[in-house]
């Protein structure tokens, strides 16, 4: 929630609010929602808590999925708009810039915790074709604007021709099979990435807003 507001008014990312407690749901009856949307954990990975549920149509189903997160995980609860389309990645590694993409097939609406977890041998990844300058470049931008350190993973669903971003994964498992390293060896990269973290002391600056239901 706090990256996407830092980027919302220079990139694409999807409107959503925050939800710390049951009473806040409440509040979301004055908010003039356009259905669909998605709700998920704000701040765990792979899609924990994420299941074909997650995407809900109307009021009474929202209220349901919120509750039942809150109640599992006692976790802020991210409520947002849903962007229908393909799940692609970029990878931006310091120095190098950004490198990809490659695009995730499964058999699903979206790619899920079950399909990262127990399914993940039905999920096909693949490079695309293209040289994707702009988007590159547009991965490059937020990079400089968070001032990410060594490497992240920044996940996109792309929706008419136009990439919405979805998340971005600081210090995230770099997995040798992803074909996100173009004409990079994997083992280069690893010793570029730690070489570079090696010479890097501090970060130039540290932004961060904090956003909720009420603003």
């Amino acid at each position: 929630y706090l990256v996407k507001n830092i980027l919302k008014n220079s990139f694409l990312v999807p409107f959503g609010y925050t939800i710390t407690n049951k009473e806040e749901i409440e509040l979301l009856k004055n908010k003039n929602i356009e259905y669909p949307v998605i709700v998920k954990l704000n701040s765990e990975g792979s899609s924990m808590g994420m299941t074909k549920d997650s995407i809900v149509y109307n009021y009474n189903d929202l209220h349901k999925e919120v509750c039942k997160l809150l109640d599992k995980y006692d976790r802020t609860v991210l409520i947002e708009q849903y962007i229908s389309g393909k799940d692609i990645s970029m990878i931006y590694v310091e120095g190098l810039g950004a490198l990809g993409p490659c695009i995730v097939n499964c058999d699903s609406e979206f790619y899920d915790y079950e399909m990262k977890s127990i399914k993940d041998d039905t999920v096909d990844i693949k490079t695309l074709d293209g040289k994707f300058n702009d988007l590159k470049d547009t991965v490059c931008k937020m990079a400089n604007r968070l001032d990410i350190k060594g490497y992240a993973k920044l996940d996109f669903r792309l929706h008419d021709d136009k990439c919405y971003l979805i998340e971005i994964n600081s210090q995230v498992v770099f997995d040798s099979k992803l074909s996100l390293l173009n004409e990079y060896e994997f083992n280069d990269i690893v010793s570029y990435i730690v070489s570079r973290a090696l010479t890097t002391t501090k970060k130039i600056n540290s932004v961060g807003i904090r956003g909720n239901i009420n603003e």
